[in-house]
């Protein structure tokens, strides 16, 4: 599991050094502000060699208070500026030159000033094209016509890759939005992954505002998980539950979330759930956002009525059907409530995560190639994930160390090969010969 939080978005957030610690040793990726925890960044990244900082940077929108020359900002029809409902910043021109030139001095002295990794560009995504949330459509100055939300993505896209490419540090953004969004025919939000390290989604399986009873129909709920897998950018995904709900609700959701999440995730995605709009519900994971599940052995499929998917240490299943479901587990495997067992019941819209297990679930696909294997000089080899260990060298005498390694097309046998051209072959890899 890979874990990531937006500090910036935490009311109030005021740290220690202990505190910046113990933040950093739960996630792989904290956005802040520039001045949450530039003094606490080098024990920080002692606490946490893999964590990684970002600055955070709105990539369209300016605050009040600030002023750039007029043509740096969108204009409406009437040739006003336009301001966000909500928060009264200014929408700016994302083809600007001066703007795209602007965000790319604020990355580089952000992080010359607080030893971030990185910055965050928010606001890229199709928000400011909603009813309501500005008090005016923008125009396309190239085309004297409202921005489309195909053009406008393009457009913010493309700033956030000219700010990566001047500072030569990795950018990630807002705007994702969600699956819906990610696959939208007319305006994939996908395209902002093209340029920059990876974007979130922040609307990932609900908006905050929706009732904790509210859930994705299944087609959607498919849309939001089959998105982690779809491009070969990080997916930074968090699913708010804002607007109330007993701490019961809250924790089914957050399960629900999470069980998503490692059915659709290729290994370098980042999971984000917060219970409220504080810094308490925002920062500080628990023990289920850190379960070691092992390695993905497989895509998810169908299994009992619900999905679920295989992994080296454990199976994620999830039911975001409206009936209630028993899945049989094919052995006793342990839940996050540390109960064990065989078969799981799952009511409508609800997912689990189980650890343990003696064999794959029945029905769930265990695909060549989710895995690998390591061989070491001595002719050792260990093996991960579907690639399963046909045997080694280590109990041999060698005359030279072994140098490489080579599974065949079906990655169901190896060879392996010594710096003197001997070649010792396992599974179904025939030998053919040695030097």
């Amino acid at each position: 599991m890979r874990t990531w939080v937006a500090a910036n978005m935490a009311p109030g957030m005021n740290v220690n050094a202990a505190q910046a610690v113990q933040i950093a040793q739960q996630y792989n990726v904290i956005v802040a502000n520039q001045g949450t925890f530039d003094p606490f960044v080098g024990a920080m990244k002692a606490a946490n060699p893999t964590l990684f900082l970002y600055a955070y940077l709105n990539g369209t929108y300016s605050q009040p208070g600030t002023s750039y020359p007029s043509s740096w900002y969108s204009q409406d029809a009437h040739g006003g500026k336009v301001v966000s409902a909500g928060f009264g910043n200014f929408l700016m021109d994302p083809t600007n030159p001066g703007w795209i030139g602007d965000r790319m001095t604020t990355c580089q002295s952000e992080l010359a000033a607080s030893h971030y990794d990185g910055c965050f560009l928010d606001m890229l995504g199709p928000a400011t094209m909603f009813s309501g949330y500005v008090n005016a459509l923008p125009i396309n100055r190239s085309t004297g016509q409202a921005w489309t939300t195909h053009d406008w993505l393009n457009a913010t896209s493309g700033l956030a890759a000219q700010v990566k490419a001047a500072t030569g540090r990795p950018v990630i953004g807002n705007g994702l939005a969600s699956g819906i969004a990610f696959f939208d025919p007319a305006a994939p939000t996908s395209v902002l992954l093209g340029g920059i390290d990876g974007a979130s989604a922040e609307i990932w399986m609900r908006n905050a505002s929706l009732p904790v009873s509210a859930f994705p129909n299944v087609a959607d709920w498919k849309m939001n998980v089959n998105m982690l897998s779809a491009t070969g950018g990080s997916v930074l995904t968090i699913t708010k539950t804002w607007a109330g709900g007993t701490a019961a609700q809250k924790a089914a959701w957050h399960k629900f979330a999470l069980a998503s999440f490692l059915l659709g995730t290729n290994g370098i995605d980042f999971f984000s759930f917060s219970s409220d709009n504080t810094a308490a519900g925002i920062v500080g994971t628990t023990p289920w956002d850190h379960v070691d599940i092992g390695m993905p052995l497989g895509p998810y499929g169908p299994i009992g009525g619900a999905y679920g998917r295989a992994f080296t240490k454990g199976v994620a299943v999830v039911n975001p059907g409206s009936t209630t479901v028993n899945v049989p587990l094919g052995g006793s495997f342990t839940d996050l409530s540390n109960t064990a067992r065989t078969v799981v019941t799952l009511p409508p819209h609800t997912g689990e995560v189980l650890t343990g297990g003696s064999a794959t679930p029945a029905g769930l696909p265990v695909t060549a190639g989710y895995g690998y294997r390591l061989a070491g000089a001595d002719g050792s080899v260990l093996s991960y994930g579907a690639d399963t260990f046909m045997g080694a060298a280590n109990s041999l005498r060698l005359s030279r160390p072994v140098v490489g390694s080579a599974a065949t097309p079906t990655t169901r046998g190896y060879w392996l090969v010594g710096s003197d051209g001997g070649i010792f072959n396992y599974g179904d890899a025939a030998f053919y010969g040695s030097a």
